[in-house]
């Protein structure tokens, strides 16, 4: 079943823009040899989503008051124009973004609204949501709380500063959850304790001086007896907005 995602601008975006999350992230490739790059779940996460960027640069600073204006803001630039989308709604040092867009997806999929994952910044977190998209009329906004008083927080302009990932509700509540010995499925339990062996023997030849060999059997998509998923994938490759009209 193919699904849509459309974004209906609700007003002028001028320097807001939504694009395809990345898979890098800066402090990836900071790790020693880049290791966190071949890391294939962080990868794969980091790009589950379309990410929105900043569209002004600003410094945010909370008071520690639980009012409303609580926030002072500094815009780099047409504060007259910024101050309106980015502001204190909530109070208790929450910083929100209202989009330009009104989202709608689907029949039956919702989206998860929270902050790009495995992107940091110091002192302020991102908070997550959930919109039914498939029916809301409504926009909504995407929040960050400081979590620091009298510290000025900064966003530069193109930061990205809200994920969207659709998602189906309906699946969660339709999922059986349930707890199990391994030993119930045999051959799942023969995989693993062959994996479980490799990861002793590579620890082995480490604490003795040699050099780690990965097999990097997860990133490949092979099994630990050689066995190849086909279903496998190393990345993912989302649709771009792009004007055009809904199903075409």
């Amino acid at each position: 079943m193919k699904h849509s995602i459309t974004a209906y601008e609700v007003r002028l975006p001028d320097d807001w823009t939504i694009s395809p999350a990345p898979s890098r992230r800066e402090w990836m490739s900071q790790t020693p040899k880049q290791s966190a790059n071949r890391c294939l779940p962080l990868t794969i996460a980091n790009q589950a989503g379309w990410v929105v960027n900043c569209p002004v640069s600003f410094k945010a600073t909370w008071s520690g008051s639980d009012a409303i204006d609580a926030v002072t803001f500094e815009f780099s630039e047409k504060p007259e124009r910024y101050s309106r989308q980015i502001a204190s709604i909530f109070g208790l040092g929450i910083v929100s973004f209202s989009l330009p867009w009104l989202f709608r997806t689907s029949p039956g999929v919702g989206l998860i609204v929270r902050g790009p994952t495995n992107w940091f910044k110091p002192e302020c977190l991102p908070l997550d949501g959930y919109v039914e998209s498939d029916w809301a009329p409504y926009t909504f906004t995407m929040n960050w709380r400081i979590m620091k008083r009298k510290t000025g927080i900064y966003f530069q302009k193109g930061d990205p500063i809200c994920m969207l990932q659709p998602y189906p509700l309906d699946m969660l509540e339709e999922t059986e959850a349930r707890v199990a010995p391994i030993e119930s499925d045999p051959e799942l339990q023969r995989e693993f304790e062959a994996w479980t062996a490799h990861r002793k023997a590579q620890s082995r030849a480490v604490s003795e001086g040699e050099e780690p060999k990965f097999r990097l059997d997860y990133l490949r998509g092979v099994k630990p007896e050689g066995e190849r998923i086909p279903t496998h994938r190393t990345q993912l490759k989302l649709d771009g907005f792009s004007r055009r009209k809904p199903g075409s």
